[in-house]
């Protein structure tokens, strides 16, 4: 077993990982009532302020860039079909990479209230707050599941993932999400409980795409010996149920995502 002082060290290290300082070069990104909503590099916002094909969508106003200046008034309608509108156009012309062709919510980032949907390919892109959900799963006699990520994944292929995670699509509760991620990851609709309360894993970081801000919200969940997880949605390779002793090597080594590593240490050890 790993002594507190080796368990406290990992946690450091991954933390700085994943929690990083804003860095120098960038813009808030506003919406026109003045929500504070992400953050871009200064050059990309420029860009986008310099591209004829946005003109109307994006105005780069000293440390901030407004997108959709001409909605003076919070109207969550008016926003989502602002944000549907220049999505597609702004894929197309090499902004952001990947099409998800899901909806996620767009939140004030003072208040946390949801000010619209957007597609979630925009996000990273645009430095806006994602949610997620992470189920740590564990047998009952505290051996821990863990689920090999599909090597044809876009984001840590082939790593060592929780029982099930995933994001928090538009307008879902964290309890409806983290029950869907379990049936399509896990296979399993019944058969587990939630052992323990929700906990909040804050990730703010530089990511290829740009800034990834994202709260994680983890939970244990204890699976009955009855029953044996099975991926469903092609997502997992495999999961296997590992000792306490063998996932922290595991994540020593770096055979886990950083943030799914961190989960694990503040949950289980």
């Amino acid at each position: 077993m790993p002594t507190s002082q080796q368990i406290a060290e990992l946690k450091a290290k991954l933390q700085n990982v994943i929690f990083e300082k804003e860095p120098d070069d960038t813009v808030v990104v506003l919406t026109a009532p003045g929500n504070r909503i992400g953050l871009l590099q200064r050059s990309v916002a420029e860009r986008l302020t310099n591209d004829g094909r946005f003109a109307d969508d994006f105005a780069l106003r000293g440390d901030s860039l407004v997108v959709f200046p001409k909605i003076k008034t919070p109207d969550p309608q008016a926003l989502t079909e602002a944000f549907a509108r220049v999505a597609r156009p702004l894929h197309d012309a090499g902004y952001f990479v990947q099409w998800r062709d899901e909806l996620l919510n767009v939140f004030d980032l003072d208040s946390g209230h949801c000010i619209a949907l957007a597609e979630r390919g925009l996000f990273r892109f645009l430095g806006m707050l994602t949610t997620s959900v992470y189920a740590v799963g564990t047998r009952r006699d505290g051996r821990v599941f863990v689920s090999l990520r599909s090597r044809t994944k876009q984001v840590d292929p082939g790593l060592w993932d929780a029982l099930a995670a995933g994001m928090i699509s538009a307008n879902e509760s964290r309890e409806t999400a983290v029950e869907r991620e379990i049936a399509e990851e896990a296979g399993l609709t019944c058969g587990y409980t939630i052992d323990s309360g929700w906990t909040c894993l804050k990730v703010r970081r530089t990511v290829p795409e740009g800034w990834m801000a994202e709260d994680a919200y983890v939970c244990r969940v204890i699976v009955d010996d009855t029953v044996t997880p099975r991926n469903v949605d092609g997502e997992v390779e495999e999961i296997q149920c590992v000792t306490k002793d063998d996932l922290f090597v595991m994540i020593e080594r770096g055979l886990t995502p950083v943030d799914t590593g961190l989960v694990f240490l503040n949950s289980l050890l």
